[in-house]
């Protein structure tokens, strides 16, 4: 499939384009949020914050609208627990490893 390529230029703190909502809820429908963030600064000359804000509040009312080609919404951000929980427990394993090799006693 081609790839898209949409050059938007700041329009000063407005509210962005028709246009550019339909790109930032392609971009949502595919699990995009950093990319729909990017559209909606480059459009409107927004902060981070409300950009942020903005594709959220967004994405919720797409979710609810359309939650079968908004499900990439749904799962988004679940990841980190799960990964830290996992990642914790690498660490735990590899430090008590370590504690048995180093703190072995010789048998006497």
């Amino acid at each position: 499939m081609p790839t898209k390529v949409f050059i938007l230029t700041p329009m000063s703190s407005e509210e962005p384009s028709a246009e550019v909502i339909a790109q930032i809820g392609e971009a949502l429908s595919g699990g995009q949020k950093i990319e729909a963030i990017k559209l909606y600064r480059e459009a409107t000359g927004k902060d981070l914050r409300s950009a942020k804000d903005f594709i959220e509040t967004l994405g919720s009312k797409l979710y609810e609208q359309d939650p079968e080609k908004y499900a990439a919404l749904a799962n988004s951000g679940k990841g980190c627990p799960l990964a830290m929980i996992v990642f914790c427990a690498a660490v735990f394993a590899i430090a008590a490893l370590a504690h048995l090799i180093l703190f072995q006693h010789a048998p006497s």
